[in-house]
């Protein structure tokens, strides 16, 4: 009669788990999302510089030197924010599998310790 119970406990310990697993990604998220917008100052600096100076520029040649600035400002940023979003992807992808998960870290334990398949009566009896 107590098995569900029993059972509601890896539930509950697979709850705290997500949670704690949710944390350390927003946290994660939080970090990258910071380092992304330093890294999009930092290009957006040398692009203002660019227009700013761009007869200097022409006039010396100097199109190739600041086009590579440029580029690995914006090859840092895109790092940044690949990581943000890998980041973002895994923490959609635990919060919608973790209630799958819950129900069936419920389910099989007291099926196992049952040996029987769980009534809806007896699922939703108070």
């Amino acid at each position: 009669g107590n098995m569900l119970g029993i059972s509601s406990a890896f539930g509950f310990g697979l709850m705290i788990i997500s949670a704690v697993v949710n944390y350390y990604i927003s946290r994660k998220i939080l970090a990258y999302q910071g380092e992304f917008m330093v890294k999009k100052d930092e290009r957006m600096k040398v692009t203002n510089e660019i227009f700013q100076n761009i007869k200097a520029i022409k006039l010396n040649a100097w199109e190739l030197r600041y086009n590579d600035r440029l580029s690995e400002k914006r090859r840092e940023e895109l790092n940044r924010l690949n990581r943000l979003y890998l980041w973002r992807s895994f923490q959609v992808f635990v919060l919608y599998t973790t209630p799958g998960l819950i129900a069936l870290v419920i389910f099989v334990p007291y099926q196992m310790m049952t040996g029987e398949v769980i009534s809806a009566g007896k699922l939703f009896a108070c």
